[in-house]
C-alpha cells in the first residue's frame, strides 16, 4: 500500500512539472491554438495578457503486469484490484479522433506496445486505415516506443534494450513510425542506459 501511495504522490508531482514547465514553454512561443495576446492599447487588454493557457498531453500509461496480469489489463478483468481496461482506452481515443466535429485539434500520445500491439493487430482492415491516417496527421503518435514502461531503478540494462528493440522493430515495421519523444515517468530510480535508449539514433 504504501508503494502504491507513494507512486501516486511522484506521479502527480511528475504531472505538475510537466503542466508548469508546458505554460511556462507555450509563454514563449507562437502556437495557433494558443496565441501570444498583445496589448493593443484597449484599457481591458491587461487582462488577457494575464491569461493563462494550460496545455493537457492526453496519453495513458498501462502497466504490463502490476497488480494484474497482461490480459486482465487489456479486456478490463478483475477490476476488484484496479479499474483498467486498455483495449477500452484504445477503441474510444480511436473513435473521438476520428469525430468529424472536433477531430481537428485532439491528439493522442500512446507508449505501451504490448497493449498496442494486441489492439493493433486485431483491428479491421478499415480502422487499421483511419489509425494510419491519424498517424500520418500527428493526432495520433508514440513516446517511449517500448514494449513496456520498464522501471529504471531494478531492471537489467539487457532487459531495458531488448523491450525498447521488440517495441520499436513493432512501430517501425507494421506502421512506419520510429518514436521521436522520450517519456518516462514511472522510472523508480534513474539509469545511464535510459539516458542512452532515449539518446540514441
Amino acid at each position: 500500500m504504501a508503494i502504491m501511495i507513494a507512486k501516486l504522490i511522484v506521479s502527480r508531482a511528475l504531472l505538475l512539472i510537466i503542466l508548469l514547465g508546458t505554460v511556462r514553454a507555450a509563454a514563449t512561443r507562437s502556437d495557433p491554438y494558443c496565441p501570444h495576446i498583445q496589448n493593443n492599447g484597449d484599457k481591458n487588454n491587461h487582462l488577457l495578457e494575464r491569461t493563462l493557457n494550460v496545455h493537457i498531453t492526453p496519453h495513458t500509461h498501462d502497466d504490463v503486469g502490476w497488480l494484474k496480469t497482461v490480459d486482465q489489463y487489456f479486456y478490463g478483468l478483475n477490476n476488484t484490484i484496479q479499474q483498467a481496461h486498455v483495449a477500452l482506452i484504445l477503441d474510444n481515443v480511436l473513435n473521438e479522433l476520428q469525430d468529424p466535429y472536433t477531430a481537428h485539434n485532439r491528439t493522442f500520445t500512446y507508449v505501451e506496445m504490448k497493449f498496442f500491439s494486441k489492439w493493433y493487430l486485431a483491428l479491421p482492415p478499415a480502422l487499421k486505415s483511419s489509425l494510419k491516417e491519424l498517424i500520418k496527421k500527428e493526432q495520433f503518435s508514440f513516446a517511449n516506443g517500448g514494449w513496456c514502461m520498464h522501471d529504471e531503478a531494478a531492471t537489467h540494462y539487457m532487459g531495458m534494450i531488448d523491450q525498447t528493440t521488440l517495441g520499436h522493430q513493432f512501430l517501425l515495421k507494421e506502421l512506419g513510425v520510429v518514436p521521436k519523444v522520450g517519456w518516462q515517468i514511472d522510472p523508480f530510480g534513474h539509469s545511464a542506459t535510459q539516458g542512452g535508449l532515449l539518446t540514441s539514433s
